[in-house]
């Protein structure tokens, strides 16, 4: 067998027990988080890098946090709360919004 295939094979070994193993602890943190602040109030800094990179300072009730595997296999965390933007129209709802989690000051 030719040596790039037997290393070829090895990195895509490498690659899914990496994949498989960041499944399992993603999994195991993102129900951690859930027992310790889903359903509670949470005021925490969180981020938007998809719509504007602005910060969002939010203290209102969690009403659901995960954990995921990021493309370069760090754990970033995504919340969603009931969000009303501030240039939103004066009827509308607040709606179910995600953010990524830069920290947690306090849990209520």
């Amino acid at each position: 067998m030719n040596h790039d295939i037997q290393i070829n094979n090895l990195v895509a070994r490498a690659e899914r027990d990496i994949n498989k193993h960041a499944n399992k602890v993603t999994h195991k943190l993102t129900q951690t988080l859930r027992k310790k602040y889903r359903g509670k109030r949470v005021k925490c800094t969180c981020f938007d890098d998809y719509k504007d990179g602005e910060d969002y300072y939010l203290d209102d009730i969690l009403l659901d946090i995960q954990a995921y595997d990021n493309d370069d296999h760090s754990i970033e965390i995504n919340v969603i709360f009931n969000y009303k933007g501030a240039t939103w129209e004066e009827n509308d709802k607040p709606k179910r919004c995600a953010f990524h989690l830069e920290h947690i000051e306090s849990v209520k």
